[in-house]
């Protein structure tokens, strides 16, 4: 069995929860009358339209943080695999142990 990751998230280290950090999905929440592109871990949800617009982003390419503000998942999901991949590196690094920039 490997080792998990660990979050400052609490909710994030329970074994049983279906959202430790190394399994951050992409999907979209409602806020209001706004959609926005979110990511699950533990107990939470995260609005990457938010982390965006704090800058908590900006390593990421413009054309991913531009679809990261968007309302659905397809321009995202059109940018292919190195675009998920890079953006849920950034997203892991920011809710680990040791990083206080969201926390």
């Amino acid at each position: 069995m490997s080792e998990r990751g660990r979050s400052w998230i609490e909710s994030a280290q329970d074994p049983e929860g279906d959202f430790p950090i190394e399994n951050l999905p992409f999907g979209v929440v409602a806020i209001e009358d706004d959609h926005r592109i979110a990511t699950a871990i533990g107990d939470r949800v995260v609005d990457l339209r938010g982390l965006v617009d704090l800058g908590l982003l900006d390593d990421l390419a413009p054309e991913v943080r531009t679809a990261l503000r968007s309302e659905t998942l397809n321009e995202f999901a059109g940018l292919g695999r190195a675009a998920a991949s890079a953006a849920r590196k950034a997203i892991t690094s920011l809710l680990s142990d040791g990083d206080d920039r969201l926390r």
